[in-house]
Parts: C-alpha cells; structure tokens; sequence
C-alpha cells in the first residue's frame, strides 16, 4: 500500500502545550497547534493522501456544539492547517 492511498487520523487536544501520548493507540498522540501543524507538514511530504482531524474540547456538553462552534478546537486547527497546507 502506498502513502498517497492513506488517510491519516490525528488529534488536536484544546489546553495542551505539548503532544499527549494516547495509550491506546501506539505512537499517536493529541497535537497541540504547533505540533499538529508540525505532523501536517511531515505527513504531505511523506505523500499521505489525506487527514482526517479529531478536535478534542476542554469542555464537552451533550449536544457537542463545540464541534461547530467557529471558535471551537475543530475549526482552530482546521484554519492553521488550511493556512499552513494551502
């Protein structure tokens, strides 16, 4: 399988000021803006066909509207990404 047939999965975790392991999945971590970024860059230059960005909120509520919200982590990191890849 090549790169490019890829999507990778990464995560942007609000409130870290730096990457947390996630114990369950082996050499994945929640990024922090920079470092998500960072992994963005090193994964097009690896030839990954895609990302598929996770936010993860401070705080959740049961209608998930952090998910939307144009401040929330989701669309943070979806902006730097986009002024970062283009």
């Amino acid at each position: 399988m090549q790169p490019r047939n890829l999507v990778l999965p990464m995560f942007l975790a609000e409130g870290l000021t730096e990457p947390r392991p996630i114990a369950s999945m082996p050499g994945v971590v929640q990024h922090t803006l920079d470092s998500l970024c960072t992994a963005a860059v090193e994964a097009m230059a690896a030839d990954v066909g895609g990302l598929m960005l996770f936010g993860v909120p401070e705080q959740r509520d049961a209608s998930g509207s952090g998910a939307t919200a144009e401040d929330g982590i989701l669309n943070v990191g979806l902006r730097a990404l986009r002024a970062e890849l283009g």
